[in-house]
């Protein structure tokens, strides 16, 4: 197999018909549109990769509840929107 180059056999011809659909809605290749899928995965593993070596050099995994971490910066953010309608009113 040549560097950069790969071949994909025994794919479904749905699934062929439905990425050259989207990849036309994109306005763009079936090939970049791969190439791009494949970029984000290589992308992705390669986070992960990095993220087991780190942990595995004695660091701590980091646990992070995303949900309460969202609804904490929109608290913030809604709290900040109240203080500056509150200004705004006193303002006046």
């Amino acid at each position: 197999m040549d560097e950069g180059r790969i071949t994909v056999r025994d794919l479904d011809p749905a699934d062929v018909d439905a990425l050259k659909d989207e990849a036309a809605r994109l306005g763009t290749s079936l090939n970049r549109l791969a190439a791009d899928t494949l970029h984000r995965r290589a992308r992705t593993a390669r986070n992960r990769r990095l993220l087991r070596a780190v942990g595995t050099a004695g660091h701590a995994p980091v646990e992070v509840d995303a949900v309460a971490e969202v609804r904490a910066l929109r608290e913030g953010r809604d709290e900040r929107a109240a203080e500056l309608a509150d200004d705004r009113e006193v303002s006046r």
